[in-house]
Order: C-alpha cells, then sequence, then structure tokens
C-alpha cells in the first residue's frame, strides 16, 4: 500500500474513532448531567408530562404540580402551582415556568424534581414496567418556618438578607433576602404575561430576582464584634444601650510598640476602653 494512501487510511480511522468516542461520551456518560441541566429546553418540554417532585417546608408543600384540565390524549400535562405562602422563600424555592426559565431550588435540584437523579434509577424502571407516569422525587428543606417569619419581621422594610445556621451541622434554618417577588406570578401559562412580568421585575432598581443571601455581594463584617459584646455584657460593663469609646489609636499593654492605630468608622455602640488586656505570646 501506498505510503500516502496509509496516512489517509489513518487519518479516517481516527476520526470515525473519535466520533464513536464523542457519541459513546455523550449519550451513556454525560447523559444525566445533560437531562439535568435547567438550560435543557427538551427536557423541559418532556418534564411537563412527568409529575415533578413537591418541595416541602416543614409538613407544608410549598411548591407542586398539578394535573391540567386539557385533554392530552393518554398523557397527562402537570403544571407547577405553588402554595400562598411561598413568598416566603421565594429565593429559596425559584420557579420554573413555561418556556423552561428555572430558579433557586427549581433548578438547583431539577434532576432530584423530575426523577433523573442517580438515586432514583431504579424507582423509574419500576414505573416504566407498571406501565404509570414517570414521577418525580420530592425534597424536604431544613428552613424552620418560625425561624423564617421571625428574620422576615426583622427586615421588614428594608432592602437585605439574613441566614440563619444551625452551628452543629450547617443546615439553613432561614434565609431572607428582599424585597422578594411570588414565583407563582412566573408559572403562568400565558406567555404574554409571563414576559411581562419577568420584564418589570428585571426593570426594578431594587433587583427583586436578585437573591442577596447567597448571591449578594457585601462586604465582610467584623464578627469579633459579637464576642466584645457579649464579654461586655456578662462582666457588667455596660448595658445594652451604653455609648463606649471607640478610639482612633489603641496603647498595647506589655509592648515596645507606641500605639496601633485602628481604623475610624462609625460605630452603632462605642465600646469603653480597656476592655480587653492583651498579653504578649511567649
Amino acid at each position: 500500500m501506498d505510503k500516502q494512501v496509509r496516512r489517509l487510511f489513518a487519518v479516517v480511522v481516527a476520526m470515525f474513532m473519535s466520533l464513536m468516542l464523542a457519541v459513546t461520551w455523550i449519550q451513556y456518560v454525560d447523559a444525566p448531567n445533560l437531562n439535568a441541566d435547567g438550560r435543557n429546553s427538551r427536557e423541559f418540554y418532556r418534564a411537563k408530562y412527568a409529575q415533578r417532585g413537591p418541595i416541602y417546608v416543614g409538613d407544608e408543600a410549598i411548591a407542586q404540580s398539578v394535573p391540567l384540565d386539557t385533554d392530552q390524549g393518554y398523557r397527562k400535562r402537570y403544571q407547577r402551582v405553588y402554595s400562598p405562602q411561598v413568598r416566603k422563600y421565594s429565593h429559596l424555592i425559584g420557579y420554573i415556568n413555561v418556556d423552561g426559565l428555572s430558579a433557586g431550588l427549581e433548578r438547583a435540584e431539577n434532576a432530584v424534581l423530575t426523577g433523573q437523579g442517580p438515586t432514583q434509577f431504579w424507582s423509574q424502571v419500576e414505573y416504566y414496567l407498571q406501565g404509570k407516569t414517570q414521577r418525580g422525587g420530592g425534597i424536604r428543606l431544613t428552613i424552620d418556618p418560625r425561624i423564617q417569619q421571625a428574620l422576615l419581621d426583622g427586615l421588614q422594610g428594608k432592602i437585605g438578607a439574613g441566614v440563619v445556621l444551625n452551628y452543629k451541622t450547617g443546615a439553613i434554618l432561614a434565609s431572607v433576602s428582599l424585597p422578594d417577588y411570588d414565583p407563582s406570578e412566573l408559572a403562568k401559562l400565558n406567555n404574554r404575561e409571563l414576559t411581562e412580568r419577568l420584564s418589570q421585575l428585571d426593570a426594578d432598581p431594587n433587583k427583586p430576582l436578585l437573591n442577596r443571601a447567597l448571591n449578594g455581594e457585601f462586604n465582610p463584617g467584623s464578627i469579633f464584634k459579637i464576642i466584645d459584646t457579649s464579654v461586655i455584657l456578662k462582666e457588667g460593663l455596660a448595658e445594652p444601650d451604653s455609648n463606649v469609646d471607640a478610639p482612633q489609636f489603641l496603647p498595647l499593654p506589655n509592648s515596645r510598640q507606641a500605639a496601633l492605630q485602628l481604623r475610624p468608622r462609625t460605630l452603632r455602640q462605642r465600646t469603653p476602653a480597656p476592655l480587653l488586656r492583651l498579653r504578649p505570646l511567649l
């Protein structure tokens, strides 16, 4: 065989092998990730005929899928509906609409909610063998409704966010971002109304669609002030409504350094000096 023909043959074989590898990777290895991707519109339209799993806060289903009254032959279509209480959890729950746009847990946990999660394979096979409609898995949040309401009441009328964690487990007990929005308005079947409402929310200067608790950009707070304040109150050095000094220079005891320059800051509460004695490390 001619040398050039052999080279051409090798190139053609390599190209075919590359195509076979790419197809195998897409159809088998990467298929779960592609199916779970919130931008996959085909998966979304297919999921209209699957009963999407509910999202629970406590014992209440904040989001669930209900069958539509419209006749689609032997296949039922489902629509996402939200509880009247969903506004309290709008940035956590998120939304999913007829155009396939989604946010929050509706997007992050799309694989579980549509029944495509890695642990749901055999249950879906069982549904298929029994001739039943595919069903998604449910999610129960660690949110405590009472703490969520208390956090909402504390932030009411303000633009901002707050998060309460279980310091032992790291579980999120409450997460609030204000201003909020109503996910029910973004689950409408009318495309014109949906587009108008999305445009209004996008144009709002207060950015109600922004989850400030998770995606907001804030300067880091002074965590140590909480420790100082707790010591002050415990030792009886000041009362909760006391005004205390916050000097620009702090003399360091047991040190040759003349003073430590502090960044001037306006404090709501000013602590009396000295409150905490610094000891040199030996």
